[in-house]
């Protein structure tokens, strides 16, 4: 009999990857009308019936400047849903993958961060985030806190899709203006993915950060796509504080993918290459 697996928010972005690296198991993945993680009673109805061998945790509320506005249902989604899967995995004798954030840190170290560094997440959606992590950790044993970062790929739209409809508005002839001075690395959900299967069926417990080699700051994201798609609109350098927000953003999240090398997981690819074949396949037809 195939192994099951639950996945929390597995219609999101990175969740419906997760869904694909998966299809040769038997993959439970709810809606979140359906699977309101906020419930005890709900989650523990779901994973006392299905009885998984692995839950994936990637439903979160990740809307960065909404979970500043909106503190306590920041809180209750992201460290209360944790707490209700983390606890119940324990209980059934499931293994727990939680992803996370880069947004934990706060981006002062001026170099990508290992997973041994400490956390100092500067907006409450990373302080929601790192209280989530303290609570896998805390209430099942066998778990995996898996960050990421500048997710990208098919299916919802990110913050490349943007740049894309931002250099495709012929109507528009002022230039699109990106910060240069926020840095972090962009990352495809397929290679994300595929690197949460290898770490999930291993023993290996504890922090690992998933994330290329190479970092760049988003005005170099939003360069690399309009160079690769040829887009006709002009790109603008700018500093994030031209731009204001609710939230702070960490000014350099870079992480440094170390723990990997124990597992004998290949790297993940180069982003720009990722990003070329994305592109690719959603652009150009």
């Amino acid at each position: 009999m195939r192994p099951k697996v639950v996945i929390s928010g597995g219609h999101g972005l990175l969740g419906a990857a997760l869904c694909r690296a998966f299809a040769d198991w038997r993959v439970i993945a709810p809606a979140s009308r359906v699977f309101d993680i906020t419930r005890a009673d709900a989650v523990e109805q779901l994973i006392a019936r299905e009885k998984p061998r692995l839950v994936i945790h990637s439903a979160a509320m990740t809307h960065v400047d909404q979970c500043e506005r909106e503190p306590e249902r920041a809180y209750r989604i992201n460290r209360e849903g944790t707490r209700n899967l983390a606890d119940c995995a324990r209980r059934h004798g499931a293994r727990l993958v939680a992803i996370s954030t880069d947004y934990v840190f706060s981006g002062d170290a001026g170099r990508p961060y290992g997973e041994d560094d400490e956390p100092g997440p500067r907006s409450v959606y990373g302080a929601s985030k790192l209280a989530a992590e303290e609570a896998c950790a805390r209430f099942c044993p066998d778990h995996v806190i898996a960050r990421v970062s500048w997710l990208f790929g098919p299916g919802r739209t990110c913050f490349v899709d943007s740049v894309v409809a931002w250099g495709q508005n012929r109507d528009d002839a002022t230039a699109v203006r990106v910060a240069a001075d926020q840095k972090s690395v962009p990352s495809s959900t397929r290679s994300v993915a595929r690197a949460v299967r290898a770490i999930a069926e291993s023993s290996h417990r504890g922090v690992f950060h998933i994330a290329s080699p190479d970092g760049c700051s988003r005005y170099e994201l939003a360069r690399a796509v309009f160079d690769i798609l040829d887009l006709p609109r002009q790109l603008e350098p700018c500093a994030m504080a031209d731009f204001s927000t609710p939230a702070q953003r960490p000014r350099d999240s870079r992480l440094a993918s170390r723990r990997l090398a124990e597992l004998g997981v290949e790297a993940m690819p180069p982003w720009r290459d990722e990003l070329a074949a994305y592109l690719a396949s959603a652009y150009r037809h």
